[in-house]
């Protein structure tokens, strides 16, 4: 699927991403999602569409993930504690300088906690006070674990499924706000730039997909979960 067809197709976002028309010139009343996509068509960053940045958290991810991983074991884990480390961490990953976190060993131990969280998770009654709390725990997990691959996909070792990371950028766009009149021209310059980048790079990951895809499944299955998790978001925001 094409980067223009991807857009198309995305055409809602989950109710706790969801802003009114009539607010849609209000910055105050923007979803989150439209936040990001309104710096992703400004800047034509990968980065901006996931809301990385250079100053995001300077805390050690390494030293988070590990105690973040022994408070979630507990017998009796302190909920507001655990939420408020996850939060960290997410904030921690946002960072786009994240290749000392890239380990195999870091990417093992959060996709456990991940699972361990939403396991916790569905066996906790909606009603019960700590549902909440782990809720966001299991968000933020999974927010962490997002960045995560987007920061080892975009380097070197990485180059062959490159178009990957721009394709769910691309998913995550709000199309109210692409669908805007234009303010600047600038602006939407930068962004048709990223949208020609991202076609070379999906035709080129199409053109390996054939000719290398033993190489090409190794990079991936990785990062199969985020990707699951990504494609199985937008399938449910379009009701499939």
């Amino acid at each position: 699927m094409s980067p223009a067809q991807i857009i198309r197709t995305s055409h809602s976002f989950p109710p706790s991403f969801t802003g009114t028309s009539s607010s849609a010139e209000n910055s105050h009343a923007q979803s989150p999602q439209q936040v990001l996509t309104r710096a992703f068509v400004a800047s034509g960053e990968l980065n901006a569409a996931f809301g990385r940045t250079s100053t995001a958290s300077a805390q050690d991810f390494t030293s988070l993930l590990g105690t973040l991983q022994r408070e979630l074991e507990k017998k009796t884990p302190a909920f507001p504690d655990l939420a408020e480390l996850a939060n960290q961490l997410a904030d921690a990953a946002m960072g786009d300088q994240g290749g000392h976190w890239l380990g195999r060993d870091e990417q093992q131990t959060l996709k456990g906690m991940i699972d361990r969280c939403k396991s916790q998770l569905a066996h906790t009654p909606a009603s019960d006070a700590s549902y909440d709390l782990l809720a966001q725990v299991c968000e933020n997990l999974k927010k962490a674990r997002l960045h995560q691959s987007i920061s080892q996909m975009t380097g070197e070792a990485h180059a062959k499924v490159r178009g990957v990371p721009d394709l769910l950028a691309l998913i995550q766009l709000d199309p109210d706000i692409l669908a805007e009149k234009p303010v600047g021209m600038p602006s939407y310059v930068k962004f048709s730039s990223f949208i020609c980048m991202a076609k070379a790079r999906t035709a080129e990951l199409s053109e390996n997909l054939r000719n290398a895809s033993n190489e090409v499944a190794l990079l991936l299955h990785p990062h199969a979960d985020t990707i699951l998790e990504q494609g199985s978001l937008r399938l449910q925001i379009v009701g499939f």
